[in-house]
């Protein structure tokens, strides 16, 4: 996990204007190519993928992703009827996503996906997401996917077969450095050090029946919505004032490093607990994690079953 960072990164109450916010453009990336063998698709934003900010939300990113990830293995041979049929599945583990300029209602876009490296249990896949006139870059994505036994759970050695069509083409997602990494790391040990730092907000909510996918657990494209709920509950009550950070401010989120930890099954009581690591001049810097009970599986205490380091930039109303 790349959690290098900045260490000349403090807390800070300065901001931008909101003339200047307007007029940041998302830095251009350098690993943004694809290599000729991936497989590419196009879409339209709908209007229904867009949330009240006027753009796609991490959530729907994530949903532009998975159905993409699904489309390019069927295109080979693989279509969710031959996983059923071999009892195997593929289960997210980490997602790194750079987002940039979100699409609104029918903005036409580009994707590309590719698997850039196997290991025996796990594969990482690759995405682009950019304008389809303009190229300009929506999202730039890496995710570690574990091939698991449908029935158990369990990690599963990957078929010949599927290894074998796909091929690792490599063109990996440079890693991203961690802002305010001390206090991301201390949070992601958890423990002791954990203790030291409260919550800047929780959530509390029910996973909900419709939110589960064929596999029967909470998809994972729902705890990017959860996420999102969990970031814009703290900045509507004020609890980010102190970085800042007005309640009618705009967060516009620019990364996003998630590590799914377990899965949730509906009627799982979750908490999304949100820290405001800090503040830099233009960017806010969050750690969230999503903590349920373990009553389904005999245990007493809440456990993580999501930890999330994210940037947001952040545009005055």
């Amino acid at each position: 996990m790349d959690a290098t960072g900045d260490q000349g990164d403090i807390p800070t109450g300065a901001g931008i204007t909101a003339a200047h916010a307007a007029t940041v453009a998302p830095r251009q990336r350098t690993d943004a190519a694809t290599p000729p063998e991936a497989f590419a698709d196009a879409l339209q934003t709908r209007s229904y993928e867009v949330g009240r900010g006027g753009t796609i939300r991490l959530g729907m990113a994530l949903r532009y992703l998975e159905g993409l990830a699904t489309r390019a293995s069927a295109a080979l041979g693989f279509s969710h009827v031959w996983y059923a049929e071999h009892q195997v599945a593929w289960v997210v583990r980490e997602m790194s996503l750079a987002l940039g300029d979100l699409p609104t209602i029918g903005d036409d876009l580009a994707l590309a996906t590719w698997v850039s490296d196997f290991k025996r249990v796990q594969a990482f896949r690759e995405y682009v997401v950019a304008r389809e006139v303009s190229q300009r870059l929506v999202a730039r994505a890496r995710a570690r996917w574990a091939y698991v036994d449908a029935a158990t759970g369990r990690p599963t050695a990957i078929h010949d077969a599927l290894t074998g069509r796909m091929g690792a083409l490599g063109y990996a997602m440079r890693p991203h450095p961690w802002r305010f990494a001390e206090a991301a790391q201390a949070l992601q040990r958890g423990g002791a050090a954990q203790a030291a730092l409260a919550p800047t907000s929780e959530l509390a909510l029910v996973a909900r029946g419709y939110e589960a996918d064929v596999h029967q657990h909470i998809n994972n494209c729902v705890y990017g919505d959860w996420l999102d709920e969990g970031l814009h509950q703290a900045l509507a009550n004020g609890q980010i004032a102190a970085l800042g950070v007005a309640p009618d401010d705009a967060l516009r989120p620019r990364y996003y490093h998630i590590e799914y930890i377990r899965s949730l099954r509906p009627g799982a009581h979750v908490n999304v607990r949100t820290y405001a690591l800090g503040r830099r001049s233009r960017s806010l810097v969050i750690w969230q994690e999503i903590v349920a009970d373990d009553q389904e599986r005999g245990m007493s205490a809440p456990t993580v079953a999501l930890r999330a380091y994210s940037e947001h930039l952040v545009a005055p109303h």
